[in-house]
């Protein structure tokens, strides 16, 4: 009789083994839960490009290269296939080619400096003039970075960026226009802009 009170005490102090390892399960399975919740959170937050940006992002790095060389002073711009020639670029600038996609340009042109202005000054009244909040000089050329201005009149919304590469009393030009709620999405444009070698 004592042995069996025994045995129904040892029971009663210690829970049965099969109810912890339940327990045990169940934790993990929380632990593991609230884990992945926190995952997902953390994915979302980093992937935060909307559908728009990253279409047009992959859009623009697939594409490939195509070049245009200027038949009147030489130099040769490379650009996204995608983008189209734009003709109508009469009276803009000397030897201009324009390229459009979607709401995307690209120019190529040549600036006269009909006051033979050194490069510092140069580049510090084209900075002035665009009212850039970035222009940072590499070699021979400065790359400006500022809102977009036509005529003098602010385009409410888009960004320019360009490069400036010094030839005797003329700079040419590699240009971008863009809209400024996509800049996350044009990488590429802006290393083509970046590397541009005015003759390869």
């Amino acid at each position: 009789m004592s042995g069996s009170s025994g045995s129904m005490l040892a029971q009663y102090n210690n829970p049965d083994s099969s109810d912890l390892s339940i327990m045990r399960k169940i934790l993990v399975f929380a632990i593991l839960l609230t884990a992945l919740a926190f995952g997902i959170d953390a994915l979302d937050r980093k992937d935060d490009m909307p559908d728009m940006e990253r279409r047009l992002m992959e859009r623009l790095n697939v594409a490939p290269l195509a070049e245009y060389k200027d038949r009147d002073f030489g130099f040769v711009a490379r650009y996204p296939d995608i983008f189209v020639k734009n003709n109508d670029t009469t009276g803009r600038y000397f030897g201009c080619s324009r390229f459009d996609f979607w709401q995307l340009t690209i120019e190529c042109y040549v600036v006269y400096d009909r006051k033979e202005r050194g490069f510092r000054e140069y580049m510090d009244s084209i900075a002035s003039a665009m009212k850039a909040d970035s222009c940072r000089r590499r070699g021979n050329s400065f790359v400006v970075s500022s809102p977009l201005y036509e005529d003098g009149m602010l385009i409410d919304g888009f960004r320019y960026y360009a490069k400036y590469v010094k030839g005797d009393n003329v700079w040419f030009v590699y240009a971008l226009h863009y809209p400024a709620a996509y800049s996350k999405s044009l990488g590429r444009l802006f290393s083509l802009v970046d590397g541009w070698q005015v003759w390869k």
